[in-house]
């Protein structure tokens, strides 16, 4: 699978070299993490180097600028959107300041029925990294269908690599029975306080911040491919209403959570997307923006805990 996803890579590499191309970036969280085994975290000092390079070398603007452009067959190559997705309160905390030195715009992406919350994905990260002691075998009854995961001589990341692709798929109320599951194998303690995604009064605050938009990650973070088409339809379009309603504002931009293009959203997600009247949609495949990319399926380059110099290459790399 990595094979073949590396291969796609380098193909649309490949492809980009011959066209007009701008970037839009995808981070997840500024914070400095002890494990951070799926790339979320970039370190406050990392994304300032980013900021800097940004700003020395290429043209910042804001995604909806970016889109606009796209749409009109308008890509500008030095161009650069900065996007965020899933709206962790760390963002606010040690991003903000950043994008404020730098007047760099960028959008933050919310998941409005987990305001406040902890995702289920960092939970399980902590249990299964954090727990001083694992059972050799570890049992869940998913409804449909009872999955076992011998564990015996596998590292941490070896578990965690196997168990959560099962939670990936899983619904909403999924995710929770299955933790509790978790919870009552493991029997330890984990501190979430570092996890946590904004409340709903930070996110308030941050839509009238002039360098920031808002946008919509569905209601729960689920894998939208894995729904029918009236749940995708749901999980799409209250998010978009709930947070447009509690920040008094239009959502005007979308982005899939998990992202790939055929195993996360499917083209009923899309569906879901233009009955909302949304001009585009953002997606999670490693590649740069054209006058030929698809608008609600906009790839993004996905941004892990880089220093300056290698981040610096990634830009040059693809654009």
């Amino acid at each position: 699978m990595k094979l073949v996803r590396s291969l796609q890579t380098a193909g649309r590499w490949a492809s980009s070299r011959v066209r007009k191309r701008s970037a839009i970036l995808l981070y997840h969280r500024i914070v400095e993490l002890e494990d951070d085994p799926f790339d979320m975290a970039v370190s406050p000092k990392n994304f300032e180097s980013h900021l800097a390079t940004i700003c020395e070398r290429y043209r910042p603007v804001s995604l909806l600028n970016l889109v606009r452009d796209q749409l009109q067959g308008e890509v500008h190559p030095s161009s650069v959107a900065l996007t965020f997705d899933d709206g962790y309160a760390d963002v606010v905390r040690y991003g903000l300041p950043l994008l404020e030195k730098y007047q760099v715009p960028a959008t933050i992406y919310m998941i409005s029925d987990c305001l406040g919350e902890s995702p289920w994905w960092d939970e399980l990260i902590l249990h299964i990294l954090k727990c001083p002691v694992l059972p050799q075998n570890l049992k869940f009854d998913l409804g449909s269908q009872e999955v076992s995961f011998s564990i015996k001589g596998l590292t941490r990341k070896e578990i965690l690599k196997r168990i959560y692709p099962v939670f990936q798929t899983l619904s909403p109320g999924g995710h929770s029975d299955a933790l509790v599951q978790l919870r009552g194998q493991v029997e330890c303690s984990i501190d979430l306080n570092d996890h946590r995604l904004m409340e709903k009064r930070e996110m308030i605050a941050l839509a009238q911040h002039p360098l920031i938009t808002l946008g919509a990650h569905t209601m729960n973070h689920v894998q939208l491919a894995t729904l029918q088409n009236k749940a995708q339809h749901r999980e799409v379009g209250r998010s978009i209403d709930k947070i447009g309603e509690a920040v008094n504002q239009q959502i005007e931009t979308f982005s899939y959570p998990f992202g790939i293009s055929g195993r996360d959203f499917n083209q009923c997600s899309i569906e879901a997307v233009r009955k909302k009247g949304l001009s585009h949609s953002l997606a999670a495949d490693m590649n740069v923006v054209t006058a030929k990319s698809d608008p609600f399926r906009l790839p993004r380059l996905w941004v892990s805990n880089l220093d300056g110099p290698r981040f610096a290459q990634l830009l040059n790399r693809w654009l």
